[in-house]
């Protein structure tokens, strides 16, 4: 069985030769779409899924899904070109991760036990300072996370509550987690 819920195979994936695939949720059925071709696929092994549409011209294409160090779905690697070798598709942000109303929720100071962490938006990009660090970029990933730009295996994730509020930080690194609670403006 496949090693994760159907919808967190869900998003858009690209490579920059190729038009982007979309994989869709529909009743319990994942669904691709790449340049209006595709259809459902059902699941053929571990993390590989496979066109099951007779009238598709990508029936029996497999799409194998890949994992980061965290777990996270960050890849599809699919054969688009028959005569070439199959091409890896990244997983793309959605849009709202560049939205400037979405992402100054996030913005304010975090406590991560004595260490303060500030973040702050600036246009459509999130950047956080900790104490005595130097300041680095968040790049949008999936969800509420974003990785650290020229920091391999470090990941921001940002709690949000149902009413949209953000109380927490999470930094995912190499040595552990750590969560961050928001400061009140005053202190």
């Amino acid at each position: 069985s496949p090693s994760h819920e159907l919808a967190d195979y869900v998003g858009a994936f690209g490579n920059p030769g190729y038009s982007d695939i979309t994989v869709v949720l529909e009743d319990d059925v994942l669904h691709v779409d790449y340049n209006g071709l595709g259809g459902p696929m059902t699941h053929w092994h571990y993390d590989t899924f496979v066109v099951e549409d007779e009238n598709s011209q990508m029936n029996g294409t497999r799409f194998q899904f890949r994992m980061d160090s965290l777990g996270a779905i960050t890849e599809v690697l699919v054969t688009v070109e028959p005569t070439l070798s199959a091409r890896v598709f990244s997983r793309l942000p959605e849009d709202r991760l560049s939205d400037p109303e979405f992402l100054e929720r996030f913005a304010g100071t975090y406590a991560i036990d004595t260490q303060r962490v500030v973040i702050e938006l600036r246009g459509t990009t999130l950047f956080g300072t900790v104490t005595g660090q130097p300041t680095f970029e968040l790049v949008p990933s999936s969800g509420t996370s974003f990785t650290i730009k020229g920091a391999e295996g470090f990941t921001v994730e940002f709690l949000m509550e149902e009413d949209g509020t953000v109380p927490t930080v999470r930094f995912h690194q190499p040595n552990g987690v750590f969560d961050g609670e928001r400061q009140s403006e005053d202190g």
